[in-house]
């Protein structure tokens, strides 16, 4: 219950959503990808209460071999492995999390690995970070903060467009998205 993150598997045949109130990760079939009328519960669940009790979102590489946990007690990312990739039940924490300070509400990553962004409820803005190593978080740096104050006093969610030129907001208070050309 109290669902939070949302992840697919690129194909849309797998579906892992984070639930706070549980503090896990589940993981779910889609026998018709990208039809959540044909999800089914795969009986496979990912404890994270160790890292944080009460995670905001997740984040799956694109091969399914890494997993990534937003923490806002921490205020901090967590980074876990996946031996069979996609499959949640060989998941486990690398012991990394990076701070980054912050109340964050999602987390995405450029699809090299190189840069992380994460949104922050509290503090109005989108913040960007550079990865020296590619999906290393311990290897981040501070990079960049975007404010967003003036149209979204609640940043919950970001998208970015597979190119990079455009990211999208989502405001939880005024329930809108908000685009902006990067």
């Amino acid at each position: 219950s109290n669902p939070r993150g949302i992840n697919f598997r690129p194909d849309g045949t797998k579906m892992f959503m984070i639930g706070v109130s549980t503090d896990s990760v589940y993981s779910y079939t889609l026998s018709t990808p990208w039809d959540l009328n044909s999800a089914s519960y795969d009986g496979v669940s990912f404890d994270v209460s160790s890292e944080d009790s009460n995670p905001g979102d997740i984040y799956f590489r694109e091969d399914g071999a890494k997993m990534f946990m937003v923490g806002i007690n921490s205020d901090s990312v967590h980074s876990y492995t996946l031996s069979t990739p996609w499959d949640l039940s060989t998941a486990s924490y690398d012991s990394v999390s990076y701070n980054v300070a912050r109340n964050m509400s999602e987390i995405k990553f450029k699809p090299d690995g190189t840069e992380m962004y994460i949104s922050s409820v509290t503090e109005q803005e989108i913040v960007g970070f550079l990865l020296s190593t590619a999906w290393d978080i311990s290897t981040a740096s501070y990079q960049k903060t975007f404010s967003v104050t003036n149209e979204a006093t609640a940043p919950a969610g970001i998208f970015f467009k597979d190119d990079g030129t455009k990211m999208y907001v989502f405001c939880a208070t005024t329930d809108s998205i908000h685009a902006y050309d990067l």
